[in-house]
């Protein structure tokens, strides 16, 4: 089979993941309570995950109704970033919330082969979606920083809004068309192959997915690395007055966690579906996946101070907030120019898996 068609594309065409010879839990004789048996339940790793999911989802919730706002909105890359948001939330749902179900449960793709199969087409699309968000979010700050009248012409109107299709489409095409990771509590983690037939690995490989990981997020995070490095130059011009502040010296530390989880994401995601991986570098890898999609959430009640701010006045805690506004904006301003700029600084701070 092409491996489009070992895909959504090709559960919808021949009716279900069960009517995929590859996919045929069936053909080994095996019944249910037997693949039970295969699997193993970890029940305490489960809770974590569930935990974990549910936390970045709650913090999610009004921080994207904060930066959805009109005084954030505005600005490009709050739009990138409410996208980017949307995408992990879902994102969550495959890598942790469903993930810790499965860990309890002690399951394997045979035990649930369709709902393993969508989900995980989703989690594969949903990754894949944001790392080209993440792409267009650096490509965004360099052209801010570099051209910011060329950046000022292509992210806005008509064309931004075709930009933002990109992601939307390139995830798309990755759930449709090609193959999904799929669960397996026997490593605790999410394999290409489903373990249901010996020595075929190579049937259920996702080229594309594999040039994402190696290309895409390489790609990205020279781009961010580069970004880091112009902003160090530009800081570093001048006397006192130029120093870069508590929020922007934090860029530098966030980008090395972000680049360093999606990096190890990436390549452990890649290397496990080609190599015998020890269990710790798996586990290694799907708590770097996890990160990579809820790090934002939690740099929005963090280190995003303005973010941070409205969030606490939405809560009904803007006394909380008052602590927090140092350095930060002030919307009854004036200054345009100024707000979006502070703005556009706390931008940097939210970055995601770049």
């Amino acid at each position: 089979m092409l491996f489009h068609e070992t895909s959504v594309y090709g559960l919808l065409k021949y009716g279900g993941s069960q009517n995929m010879e590859i996919y045929n839990c069936s053909a080994t004789g095996k019944s249910l309570d037997e693949w039970y048996a295969t699997g193993r339940s970890q029940p305490i790793l489960g809770f974590t995950l569930l935990t974990y999911g549910s936390l970045i989802e709650l913090l999610y919730v009004p921080s994207l109704y904060v930066i959805s706002g009109p005084s954030y909105i505005k600005m490009p890359c709050y739009k990138i970033m409410c996208l980017l948001g949307i995408l992990d939330m879902f994102a969550i749902v495959t890598n942790s919330l469903l993930t810790g179900y499965l860990l309890i449960k002690g399951a394997v793709f045979c035990t649930n082969p369709d709902l393993i199969f969508y989900f995980g087409a989703a989690g594969v699309g949903f990754w894949c979606a944001a790392c080209m968000c993440c792409l267009l979010l650096v490509i965004n700050r360099l052209f801010e920083i570099w051209k910011p009248h060329m950046a000022e012409r292509i992210f806005k109107g008509w064309k931004f809004i075709i930009i933002l299709t990109l992601p939307i489409l390139y995830g798309a095409y990755f759930f449709f068309y090609t193959p999904p990771v799929l669960f397996t509590s026997i490593h605790d983690s999410w394999f290409f192959d489903p373990f249901i037939f010996e020595n075929r690995t190579a049937e259920y490989m996702n080229p594309p997915h594999t040039i994402n990981n190696l290309l895409l997020c390489a790609i990205t995070c020279l781009l961010y690395t580069a970004l880091c490095g112009v902003l160090a130059h530009q800081f570093g011009q001048g006397g006192a007055e130029n120093k870069m502040s508590w929020g922007q010296r934090s860029i530098f530390i966030q980008s090395t966690a972000i680049c360093i989880a999606n990096l190890v994401a990436a390549l452990i995601y890649v290397f496990m579906q080609f190599f015998p991986t020890p269990a710790f570098c798996i586990l290694l890898g799907h708590f770097c996946w996890e990160l990579c999609h809820g790090f934002p959430a939690l740099v929005y009640v963090t280190i995003n101070r303005s973010v941070r701010r409205d969030i606490f006045r939405l809560i009904g805690l803007g006394h909380l907030a008052k602590g927090g506004s140092r350095n930060t904006v002030d919307y009854k301003s004036d200054n345009k120019k100024s707000t979006n700029q502070a703005h556009s600084n706390e931008a940097f701070s939210a970055d995601h898996a770049i």
